[in-house]
């Protein structure tokens, strides 16, 4: 899991960010022990946890507020954004290729949402809060209904294997066969309009990146984060993340160097790891198997078998290093 995590962002930025270096130089920890069980409660902040609580989670675990701003970056890929791909840009599925649109793109565009004015950020309150959206339950939903959804999720997979599976799971919530999974509302009302959007070039936001998507499709704490970069709260924690927003809204390339050290720093952290690891640990760099069967190959493509000539461009043809893991590399990537 850490490693196609690793290798995520290598494959969405086109190999503009690199996690594990491929040169001999063994960063990443392998081994992390697996269990048939959901993951405990508080292992990551609550959803909508404010500054102060954020700030006080991620010290608890030794990682800077720099750094947690950096790993909130991968909101980027996140599915609320469906088929837009950017300002009056919105992806077409039923006639397009929509492999372009934003949620599979490694750029900064989570940091130039958030630093996008104007959000308004609070507790939910239902009496004086407009009532949320109801939306229409899949049981119900007309022929035309179905369609807008399947051509809205759609987008959110490249796989057309993918595509068919929520599709079809669409089909079978709306003869009532199975159960439709529900929103959770996280109690934070936010509030995002387009009304100052422009005014994000105060914090380096270019005002072509206006107008920003139309709702908020982020969670409360992406919120409070966004009402820091643009200007909101003076403790030294809202300081400390303003600075790193404002600093990865202009500077993509900081962005991908503070991601790239964070995550294996969390990696590192919150793994439980096999005993026998914990006693011999081992580091993997990237490189430790033979030409055309490569660790991250395995994770950058929808089959199994040797990288194609696209997926071994991403990583310079680096692919010729010898390693004593080099047979079970293969043997692995061959389904074997």
């Amino acid at each position: 899991m850490q490693v196609c995590a690793a290798v995520a962002p290598e494959v969405l930025s086109n190999g503009r960010i690199r996690i594990l270096p491929a040169n001999g130089t063994r960063v990443l920890p392998v081994g992390r022990l697996d269990s048939i069980e959901p993951a405990p409660p508080g292992l990551l902040p609550n959803v909508s946890v404010g500054m102060a609580d954020f700030a006080r989670f991620w010290a608890a675990q030794g990682i800077k507020l720099r750094e947690a701003t950096a790993l909130m970056g991968s909101h980027a890929l996140i599915d609320e954004q469906g088929c837009f791909r950017g300002p009056k840009d919105v992806c077409d599925p039923t006639t397009e290729d929509c492999s372009d649109v934003r949620m599979f793109r490694w750029e900064d565009h989570y940091y130039k949402d958030l630093c996008s004015p104007t959000l308004n950020v609070h507790v939910s309150n239902p009496t004086v809060d407009p009532p949320e959206p109801i939306e229409t339950p899949t049981l119900g939903m007309t022929e035309g209904e179905i369609r807008a959804e399947m051509n809205r999720m759609s987008c959110s997979f490249t796989s057309e294997a993918f595509r068919n599976m929520s599709h079809n799971r669409l089909r079978m919530e709306q003869a009532g066969l199975i159960a439709e999974q529900k929103d959770v509302h996280d109690g934070i009302y936010v509030e995002w309009s387009n009304k100052n959007c422009p005014a994000g070039v105060l914090f380096g936001v270019n005002a072509s990146h206006c107008p920003h998507f139309p709702s908020w499709p982020y969670t409360g704490s992406d919120a409070y984060l966004g009402q820091a970069c643009q200007g909101v709260g003076r403790s030294a924690p809202h300081s400390q993340m303003r600075a790193a927003a404002r600093e990865f809204v202009v500077d993509q390339a900081a962005w991908d160097a503070a991601y790239r050290s964070a995550y294996i720093k969390m990696v590192s952290i919150f793994a439980t790891f096999a005993p026998s690891v914990m006693a011999q640990p081992f580091n993997i760099s990237g490189d430790e198997c033979v030409s055309r069967y490569h660790l991250e190959a395995a994770c950058a493509q929808e089959g199994a078998g040797p990288a194609t000539e696209d997926t071994m461009a991403l990583y310079d043809g680096q692919y010729n290093v010898s390693s004593p893991l080099a047979d079970s590399c293969a043997s692995c990537s061959q389904g074997r």
